[in-house]
């Protein structure tokens, strides 16, 4: 949902991924937002 709110706000927006994390859902949850996020074309 974050990645469809940020989308449909129609700003120039850069993503960033930080490192450093150890996460078992990290890929899921980059996958679900970038999927909300790329969802929203005009």
């Amino acid at each position: 949902r974050i990645g469809e709110a940020i989308a449909a706000l129609g700003l120039p927006t850069v993503i960033v991924q930080e490192g450093g994390y150890l996460c078992d859902a990290l890929g899921d949850n980059l996958t679900a937002f970038l999927t909300g996020f790329g969802g929203k074309k005009d």
